[in-house]
């Protein structure tokens, strides 16, 4: 390990830098993680003292699209979708039926920070939204803007009710 090997990795100005770079992501990794920690206690504990009704439809969509992003992630891996399945030894359908419990978790996790964002009259900023969408642009030319927006609209509103969630204390 030299300054030209960190050189070739990318944009370091040597060994040294590498390292620093290194350790500052490893850093904001484990904030990451803790923050993401402290977030899920909240959304449990509410989720614990309410009693939110489940349409079935919803977990159903939840758990199709938890199938769509892990066939999306597998493939991306350059990995045959059938091929993974069969290496699970499972069918698309024992998947989403293992996933019940975590699809139903992702459901009210989304009801309530969609609540408290009405409630709370939370919004994602226009300048915000532009920005991230142009960013997602370039990364997914080919999906569409409506559906960018959507998701980024709610990317940023959630992040803004956990915001409101740490403001509490």
């Amino acid at each position: 390990l030299d300054d030209n090997f960190a050189k070739s990795l990318g944009k370091f100005e040597g060994l040294a830098d590498l390292k620093n770079k290194l350790r500052e992501n490893i850093k904001y990794d484990k904030e990451m993680r803790a923050k993401d920690k402290k977030r899920m206690q909240v959304i449990d504990e509410i989720i614990k003292v309410s009693d939110i009704p489940l349409p079935p439809v919803l977990v159903e969509a939840e758990t199709d699209k938890m199938l769509a992003e892990m066939r999306y992630e597998t493939e991306k891996m350059k990995l045959k979708w059938g091929d993974y399945l069969s290496h699970l030894k499972k069918t698309e359908v024992e998947l989403k039926t293992t996933w019940q419990e975590d699809a139903k978790r992702r459901v009210k996790t989304g009801l309530i920070l969609g609540e408290v964002a009405l409630k709370e009259k939370i919004t994602a900023p226009e300048a915000d939204i532009k920005k991230e969408l142009d960013h997602l642009k370039t990364h997914y030319p080919n999906t569409s803007e409506d559906r960018l927006r959507q998701y980024v609209t709610g990317l940023i509103t959630n992040e803004k009710v956990f915001g409101w969630f740490e403001d509490q204390k």
